[in-house]
This record gives C-alpha cells, structure tokens and sequence, in this order.
C-alpha cells in the first residue's frame, strides 16, 4: 500500500516523480490523491513536473504505434494457420 508521507503536505521536495505518476496512472487511494492534488494547486512548479510526465507518458505510449497499425504480413498469418500451437494452443502429452 502507498502511504502518504506527513510531511508530503508541507514539502514539494518530498513529492517524488514515482509519486506523481501514481497520481497519473490512477494507483493512489483517493485520500492519497487529494493530498497530491492539494499540493498540485499550491506549487506551479510541481503542475510542471505532472505536465511534463503526461507529456512523457503520451509520447512512450506512441512509440511503435505504427507498427502495431500495420496489417500483419501474410506469410506470418499463414505460418499460425499451418502451425496453430505457435498461437498458444499447446497439445496435451
């Protein structure tokens, strides 16, 4: 479980960027977000640091995307269909 430190409410310094991206990604309780969130209204240079780290997250979840829009090449479609225990599906000994 997270805690949120005491002294989170008085200190930005011991706001971490793990914590932050806790916040983003949704994994604090709501008390632990309010905390974060209640800092986040005090210090525009802590709102820097959650812009930046969304930003940061968009861009890695963009990486690759195109490769994941591409149609799959035939003769790798082929190959599961000739050999389906490829895809998971295991034989039983």
């Amino acid at each position: 479980m997270i805690r949120v430190h005491k002294n989170e409410a008085r200190s930005v310094s011991t706001l971490s960027d793990d914590r932050i991206q806790e916040l983003i990604d949704g994994r604090l309780s709501p008390e632990e977000a309010a905390v974060v969130v209640a800092l986040l209204a005090q210090n525009p240079d802590l709102r820097r640091r959650v812009a930046d780290l969304c930003l940061l997250n968009e861009m890695v979840r963009g990486l690759g995307q195109h490769i994941l829009d591409e149609p799959v090449p035939e003769r790798l479609t082929e190959a599961v269909r000739r050999h389906p225990s490829v895809c998971g599906k295991r034989s039983k000994r």
